[in-house]
């Protein structure tokens, strides 16, 4: 059975295979000789570097029982390790840049409809600083008009709504007079001046006008009319009923006017929200749908007015999935969750704006299939930034607490365990393999616990139980090794596996 060959006795073969080639070559051409003779030469020195790397390669273990090696100067020379320190975490990591967009704020888009069928029948009208003539000419608002909060906007006809709190108005005059009747039979009846017959008749009259009133006020309550508006509507009918009893006392005339009721009842008013105390807040018309005689149905229709607050707007930005977890981490955490934001059409030379975000959200982005992290962005006066414009949005990590910053070359990824090579004395070649306790993994540099907590304690304990490296902090200032990492993993576990064989 031929014998294993270590890792660093490969280079042996190699140099093998490098003579026999230059010994193929050396009489094909003059010019060839010295490139070979000097490639030769190279090669020996390199095969008698490995050969003595090799010879020197020794097993030992750290006062715990941590096993390790000692190396040869010659084989420290030959792998090129350099110790670097492990050092403080203090300062933010950048995770890769993200494409984003600037668009809406979600909290301060909203859209107007009419709330019942109908016909549009007018839309406000405002100054129109085009127009040429002497005389102030006036036009409909449009898209990109800004308005009040409580503005009118446009007024809809609605025939159902007209009737509605027409048949509510005709119930309180009903009820009125029903009740008035019941009075009269009472104080005729108390001077003997009708029979209990017409008295039970008037109440039977009243107990049915009263179920009329309540459901034509259920109507307009289905409809989700506020408490204000039906007391409107109620409170008009009572001046009616009072006109009319008043008419009718007079000279027997009905003081109401069918077109005047008609134009009132069926108006339906789309007003700008209120949503801040600022009675000088704007909005702007985004979106505008419809004109003068339209039809609407809020069912079916799109929204006749889109308005937003463009003064604060939102960032969309989809981060990689994978780097979910230290994203929310940095939200749940309540850790500083900022983000440096660039708008694509500014220049380069424009420093990039640091924000926060404040919120992922729940789903994939649907189109993209990705996550979605959004912010706020301040827009001043509504102009410096449109919805649409592409962003970069870099996310920066802090550190974490008790953490030192290692190269993320000097880390080996070995059947789940996360491996160092620690130099305990800068004066001795000599290096101990350590499983350490990963935090954050970045591009360039890693970090690391610098202390074990109760978890990772009982963790340790599982670990040990099934025959596996304890993890063990790694404390600043402690040298670790990031070139020649695999080859020395590898001898390490040839000289473990030979040990344990004897």
């Amino acid at each position: 059975m031929s014998e294993h060959v270590s890792p660093l006795s490969r280079v042996v073969s190699w140099a093998v295979v490098v003579l026999a080639l230059a010994a193929v070559v050396v009489a094909a051409s003059p010019a060839l000789r010295e490139s070979v003779l000097h490639l030769i030469g190279i090669s020996e020195a390199r095969a008698s570097a490995a050969a003595e790397a090799k010879e020197s390669v020794e097993l030992i273990a750290a006062s715990n029982g941590a096993p390790g090696l000692r190396l040869s100067p010659t084989a420290v020379e030959g792998l090129g390790i350099k110790p670097m320190p492990a050092i403080f975490a203090v300062k933010r990591r950048a995770l890769p840049p993200m494409i984003g967009t600037i668009n809406f704020d979600v909290d301060r888009l909203f859209n107007k409809r009419s709330r019942f069928n109908g016909e549009l029948m007018e839309i406000t009208k405002v100054p129109d600083e085009t127009a040429s003539s002497t005389e102030p000419a006036m036009r409909m608002l449009k898209y990109g008009d800004r308005v009040k909060q409580d503005d009118l906007l446009a007024v809809v006809w609605s025939p159902g709504l007209g009737q509605a709190k027409a048949a509510l108005v005709d119930a309180v005059c009903a009820l009125r007079l029903s009740q008035d009747a019941l009075e009269r039979q009472y104080d005729l009846y108390k001077n003997g001046a009708t029979s209990i017959a017409l008295i039970k008749q008037a109440e039977r009259q009243v107990q049915q006008d009263s179920g009329t009133l309540l459901t034509a006020e259920r109507q307009l309550r289905i409809w989700k009319l506020t408490d204000d508006e039906v007391k409107t509507v109620r409170d008009e009918a009572n001046k009616i009923a009072d006109l009319a009893k008043e008419g009718l006392a007079k000279d027997g005339r009905n003081a109401r006017n069918a077109t005047d009721e008609a134009e009132r009842w069926a108006r339906v008013e789309i007003r700008t929200p209120v949503f801040v105390d600022d009675p000088n807040k704007t909005l702007v018309i985004v979106e505008k749908n419809g004109n003068i005689g339209d039809f609407v149905d809020p069912s079916y229709n799109p929204a006749l007015f889109k308005i937003a607050d463009v003064t604060r707007l939102q960032i969309w930005a989809h981060p990689p999935e994978e780097f979910m977890p230290i994203i929310r981490d940095m939200l749940d955490k309540k850790m500083p969750a900022r983000w440096q934001i660039r708008v694509e059409a500014e220049s380069a030379e424009q420093p990039p704006m640091e924000l926060d975000f404040v919120q992922v959200a729940n789903s994939l982005e649907p189109n993209q299939h990705t996550p979605m992290v959004m912010g706020y962005l301040n827009n001043p006066g509504g102009t410096k930034y449109l919805v649409g414009q592409f962003v970069t949005a870099t996310i920066f990590v802090p550190p974490d607490p008790d953490t030192v910053e290692i190269p993320t070359d000097a880390l080996n990824e070995v059947n789940g365990e996360s491996l160092v090579f620690v130099q305990p004395d800068p004066s001795k070649f000599e290096y101990i393999q350590r499983r350490v306790a990963v935090v954050r993994r970045f591009k360039d540099v890693c970090f690391i616990q610098t202390k074990l907590t109760a978890e990772d304690e009982k963790f340790n304990k599982l670990e040990i139980q099934k025959q596996r490296r304890p993890l063990e902090a790694l404390r600043p200032g402690e040298l670790l090794i990031t070139r020649g990492i695999t080859e020395l993993t590898a001898e390490l576990d040839e000289q473990l596996t030979k040990k344990a064989a004897k």
